[in-house]
């Protein structure tokens, strides 16, 4: 009996190894991997862009010409290492890791991914108009588009870009389809306790935020049996995948400062939904502005 057990698990564990080798990809200790038919350097640099790109500081980087291992952190504290091996001359193999536990967040590392995918495909095609031979390949990315216009969510809003006027076929389109309603709501919003907004190319919380926040931890408690449902957006500047990203972790940011103030972590639920929902058009500085934003929502039990 013992060894038909052993058995089974033995043959659980081919059909486990079939799978991810048919697929490309892995799960292995921990880590999310996936294999790129890229030059070994392209790829650490896609890597490093990626990390840049969203924000998550390199805390160290371990380099050989066979091997780069760079280690990050997220804003929560929260290690992210991305491992880049040389398979081949065009061939390399990328793990990311986030977390401390041997489970990873897949999620995340699935971001990571695509953002690593989108550089590579970017790099590709820049090297290929560099040498004359341009060809219409591949799906066009939204990295391809900023890229184009140098716009992300992040960059828009410096002092020498107080409007933008973008292609009327995609912003408009967008602001119109999705909007809540008039431009006097996102005034209104400005002044409510339950609507956290932020700064270009920031996640922390304005001092106007905290005080907001104060209030609503009060609200909260006077309250006891009542759910935090802490809803993320974005303007409609950026990737998909990046907006996401970013109108999760604000919506963590608000997540923790609220349990900082004791409020109970397993009453409070985070979304992200990028860029949707705009109280405001995002042709102009301000009308952005508002749509960088936490919605804070409170249902009771």
């Amino acid at each position: 009996m013992f060894r038909g057990y052993q058995n089974i698990k033995s043959a659980i564990l081919i059909i486990y190894l079939c799978f991810f080798t048919i697929t490309g990809c892995a799960v292995i200790q921990g880590r999310f991997i996936k294999t790129y038919e890229s030059e070994y350097h392209d790829t650490v640099q896609a890597s490093s862009d990626t990390l840049k790109n969203l924000k998550i500081p390199v805390t160290e980087e371990m380099s050989d010409e066979l091997k780069t291992v760079i280690n990050a952190q997220r804003f929560d504290g929260t290690p992210v290492t991305i491992e880049v091996v040389r398979i081949d001359r065009n061939l390399t193999e990328v793990s990311v890791r986030t977390g401390a536990g041997v489970v990873p967040d897949k999620r995340v590392s699935t971001q990571i991914h695509e953002f690593i995918r989108d550089h590579l495909t970017q790099q590709s095609k820049d090297d290929t108009k560099h040498t004359g031979n341009i060809e219409a390949e591949g799906i066009q990315t939204a990295f391809d588009e900023e890229a184009k216009q140098g716009i992300t969510e992040e960059n828009l809003d410096d002092a020498t870009a107080q409007e933008i006027i973008p292609d009327e076929s995609t912003t408009d389109v967008i602001d119109q389809k999705q909007s809540k309603g008039s431009p006097k709501l996102a005034e209104i919003y400005t002044d409510s306790v339950f609507v956290i907004f932020f700064n270009q190319d920031s996640n922390a919380l304005t001092a106007k935020a905290m005080g907001k926040l104060d209030r609503v931890a009060e609200i909260i408690f006077k309250s006891q049996q009542v759910e935090i449902i802490l809803n993320g957006y974005t303007d409609s500047y950026g990737s998909p995948s990046y907006n996401k990203i970013v109108s999760e972790t604000r919506a963590n940011v608000v997540k923790i400062y609220l349990i900082g103030k004791g409020v109970e972590p397993s009453k409070i639920k985070t979304m992200g939904y990028g860029a949707q929902n705009f109280l405001a058009t995002n042709r102009t500085k301000e009308g952005r502005q508002f749509n960088r934003r936490v919605e804070i929502e409170l249902n009771n039990m």
